[in-house]
């Protein structure tokens, strides 16, 4: 039992920092100057309530300082009311992210179903998300679900690797997952970096899809 607890204590550990403000997020609030002026009224307020649907560049940065407080509850909020992020950089550049941050807000809360629907939309819009593929396996791990977790971390990694994504993140995880559950743990990165046969087997056309 208790190696159980450390576990899940092990994954969950770091998720707050999947949802750090991005290069492209910064960017592009440099890039509009009213855009700016917007984000910055939603940074002062922290509430969900002032934030128009579809805000300027930018408007992520608000949740993600609520996260970075701890406050999930006021950024699970936040991320849901300034609802789908498709304007001026659409929604392949910045949706992905709202999704990937309400994923976090919603493990640090045990809310791991509504976890796991977020870093399924996630993926879905960006497949090599890697922390997307993190929190997913996180949540279903917590909610006793570890045969899926498995399974994820599998996936995930084949989907990183195949488009050169670092996925040691999701490797160590999967380890540890197989060892608790008595499976020979697959090889590392590492490993299959010092043998060609088994790198070049390792993801299938299969896996990777």
């Amino acid at each position: 039992m208790t190696m159980k607890n450390n576990l899940i204590l092990a994954l969950v550990a770091g998720l707050s920092m999947a949802g750090v403000l991005r290069a492209d997020d910064g960017a592009a609030t440099a890039a509009s100057p009213s855009a700016a002026t917007g984000s910055t009224a939603a940074a002062d307020s922290s509430t969900a309530a002032t934030v128009a649907p579809n805000d300027a560049p930018g408007s992520l940065k608000a949740g993600k300082e609520l996260l970075s407080d701890g406050k999930f509850e006021e950024a699970v909020a936040y991320f849901n009311g300034i609802g789908e992020q498709v304007a001026q950089n659409g929604a392949t550049k910045r949706e992905p992210y709202r999704q990937l941050d309400l994923a976090t807000a919603y493990l640090n809360l045990a809310k791991y179903q509504e976890a796991e629907d977020a870093a399924n939309k996630a993926i879905a819009l960006m497949k090599d998300l890697e922390p997307a593929w993190n929190d997913l396996g996180a949540a279903q791990v917590n909610s006793g679900k570890r045969a899926d977790a498995i399974a994820t971390y599998t996936k995930g990694i084949a989907q990183l690797n195949a488009d050169n994504v670092d996925s040691s993140r999701l490797a160590e995880n999967l380890k540890t997952l197989q060892i608790a559950a008595h499976i020979t743990p697959t090889p590392s990165a590492a490993d299959q970096s010092a043998s060609p046969t088994a790198a070049a087997a390792s993801v299938s056309p299969a896996a990777a899809q």
